[in-house]
């Protein structure tokens, strides 16, 4: 099964170009029962944490700013800030968990970044938390890394998407984003043979075609033939790269079969795209599904 190949071959480092951010968890995520009035600090981060009370609360100091931290909060701290804890209530619980980030992708400078978010009871945020435990628990660490990143990504961004937590809890989309990264870790989105994704998820092509059309929308090769179409469309949009060169890039070396099948999927041609016709690159992945939307974002590069 594709988890036991997790342990083995690891993520590889492929994660340089994508748009959402990689990390790395320092050590395992763990929670803590506390007395009341059990005080913590002052203490300089060294990594970044989070931190979500599961019971009672804490009034904290980050550097120069109070707050009270309660059960429905998720709050960021960063590296060289300067924490200091102490828990109120008669039963006090918390949980936390420290990483670093190895590329901030999309995400715009930390010093920006907001300090506290709520996260609603059946919201996406509580999901990857609970699972964020589950999956280094299970010593599905790789998993664990991109469940966290997904979270900075969201926590950050603050994204009102709340429709899935597939790549949290599913093997099939954690095994697909890691063989597409793998592949496409150079920067060029090259053809994958259903036959090749397939044997890296020690899947039937079969089983590989039903999941695919269950969880994302489209059998894998037509998922595979959008996302690098949504590239394409990106350099088009957003570059000045030959039209040539975009083909190139994006696995064809026939210009006349790239500009078919971007037509097909644009409904305009390379040329037209790039002047403007035609809607956002991500539109076809939108229409398609939200999980392939989110897909894009961890495997195509900007």
């Amino acid at each position: 099964m594709f988890i036991e190949q997790l342990d083995s071959h690891g993520a590889g480092g492929h994660h340089g170009a994508v748009s959402v951010p990689t990390v790395s968890l320092v050590r395992p995520p763990a929670a803590y029962r506390l007395p009341a009035q059990t005080t913590f600090g002052p203490r300089t981060l060294d990594s970044f944490e989070f931190v979500w009370v599961l019971a009672g609360s804490a009034e904290v100091r980050l550097d120069d700013h109070v707050h009270v931290l309660g059960p429905g909060q998720l709050q960021l701290s960063r590296p060289g800030m300067v924490d200091f804890y102490t828990w109120r209530g008669r039963r006090c619980a918390h949980a936390f968990a420290h990483f670093t980030v190895d590329d901030f992708g999309r995400l715009p400078a930390p010093e920006g970044w907001p300090l506290i978010r709520d996260i609603p009871t059946n919201g996406s945020l509580t999901g990857l938390l609970a699972d964020l435990v589950r999956l280094h628990g299970n010593h599905q660490r790789e998993e664990a890394n991109i469940v966290t990143a997904m979270l900075l990504d969201r926590f950050v961004l603050g994204s009102a998407d709340e429709s899935s937590n597939l790549f949290a809890t599913d093997p099939f989309v954690a095994g697909v984003i890691q063989v597409l990264r793998r592949a496409w870790d150079d920067g060029d989105t090259t053809q994958v043979s259903v036959t090749d994704l397939a044997s890296s998820l020690a899947l039937s092509r079969s089983h590989t075609t039903r999941l695919a059309i269950k969880i994302f929308g489209l059998p894998p090769r037509e998922m595979i033939e959008m996302l690098r179409m949504s590239r394409a469309a990106t350099l088009l949009r957003r570059t000045n790269t030959p039209i040539k060169a975009v083909a190139t890039s994006c696995g064809f070396t026939d210009q006349f079969h790239f500009a078919k099948r971007f037509r097909h999927i644009y409904q305009t041609s390379p040329s037209r795209y790039r002047a403007g016709e035609g809607g956002p690159p991500e539109e076809p992945l939108a229409r398609t599904s939200v999980v392939l939307t989110d897909l894009a974002r961890f495997v195509i590069s900007t």
